[in-house]
């Protein structure tokens, strides 16, 4: 077993040296922090966009984002302080935190996908998730399984969230079920469309 995992890490090691020095590039160098921390304290203004839209968004949404906000901070609460704690996988370049699982991809990917349970034409977070995740490891703050550990670990919270939210929503009062978003229709035609 020992020899598996001495395998399976070098070949982490390698693709992170092939992505972080190999592909290096001008135009890589300016879009990838962007993308890892778009502008300093972006948490604080993603906060005051997501209140607003709490507050004065559309009511059908208002449940959902609620749950989206309780998500990422579980998402985040349990990657950070639990999971990197027990793992304690040191950064590729060291640093005063853990490494694995990636706390960017986890709460990126607890977010897109909760947000396409809801609705699936959000489908390219996925793809947005994928380049944070990169950018990453390109920056040399995470080895690509801490990336790819992040996304499992998102992914399931995603699904977690939303099913915590099916149960609250059936068990919600009749007055207040226009916090809801909407059913989402089936896009496959019928014989009326003809």
């Amino acid at each position: 077993m020992a020899g598996f995992l001495d395998l399976f890490g070098s070949i982490d090691t390698e693709l992170f040296k092939l992505i972080h020095s190999g592909f290096k590039n001008p135009l890589f160098d300016i879009l990838m922090p962007i993308l890892s921390n778009p502008f300093p304290h972006w948490k604080v203004f993603a906060g005051l966009i997501w209140c607003g839209f709490l507050l004065f968004g559309p009511k059908r949404w208002r449940l959902t984002l609620l749950f989206l906000g309780v998500g990422v901070g579980a998402s985040d609460f349990i990657n950070s302080q639990v999971l990197k704690e027990l793992i304690r996988r040191p950064r590729p370049f060291g640093g005063r935190t853990f490494s694995f699982p990636s706390s960017h991809a986890t709460n990126f990917f607890c977010s897109a996908t909760f947000l396409y349970l809801q609705n699936r034409k959000l489908w390219p977070l996925f793809i947005l998730g994928l380049f944070v995740g990169y950018s990453r490891v390109y920056l040399g703050s995470h080895y690509p399984l801490d990336v790819l550990g992040g996304i499992v670990v998102g992914v399931g919270l995603g699904f977690a969230v939303r099913i915590v939210q099916k149960a609250v929503a059936k068990r919600m009062p009749r007055r207040l079920r226009h916090l809801l978003p909407s059913p989402q229709k089936d896009t496959k035609p019928t014989e009326s469309d003809d």
